[in-house]
């Protein structure tokens, strides 16, 4: 993995489900608004990524929470995660951690990375040659059309709507 490859911060703009399989897609977006990436994630990982950013607490913690807890218990900090490949529609990703003074980063995927990552507010990036690949256009037009279709989506005054 080459550190020095151009990237570009991305932020949770809303799950929707995909149209064909009716499986979760979640829909990130550039700070400028211009690139959007969907990817498609587990009910699982959905259901843990909108329960964060809607901050509903389960009376049991999921697993993500569990994971996340067991981190700073041990005095781990994640920092980021990274989307550094694309396969097709497969997506490949590490996240990026410290414990003590050490940088280290481990292979995840971007679902589960995601749900960890929000947990403990790091940033997500990708590779811009990904992001040029990949990026949907016809989501960006397509949220405002349809979001009666979203599980979750988040509006642009920082708020969270859950669909």
């Amino acid at each position: 993995m080459n550190y020095k490859e151009k990237r570009v911060q991305l932020a949770v703009k809303g799950i929707s489900l995909h149209q064909e399989s009716q499986m979760p897609v979640i829909i990130l977006q550039s700070a400028d608004g211009k690139h959007t990436l969907p990817i498609s994630i587990g009910p699982f990982e959905a259901s843990a990524i909108i329960t964060q950013l809607e901050n509903i607490h389960p009376p049991r913690p999921l697993t993500h929470d569990l994971f996340s807890e067991m981190l700073i218990k041990h005095k781990f900090k994640l920092t980021s995660l990274y989307i550094y490949k694309a396969v097709q529609d497969k997506f490949y990703a590490s996240i990026q951690y410290k414990h003590g003074l050490k940088n280290h980063n481990i292979e995840v995927r971007p679902s589960d990375g995601i749900a960890l990552i929000i947990r403990h507010g790091g940033s997500i990036y990708v590779n811009m040659d990904i992001l040029k690949e990949k990026a949907d256009q016809n989501w960006i037009f397509e949220m405002d059309r349809m979001s009666e279709d979203f599980l979750f989506l988040k509006n642009n005054s920082n708020e969270h709507s859950f669909m």
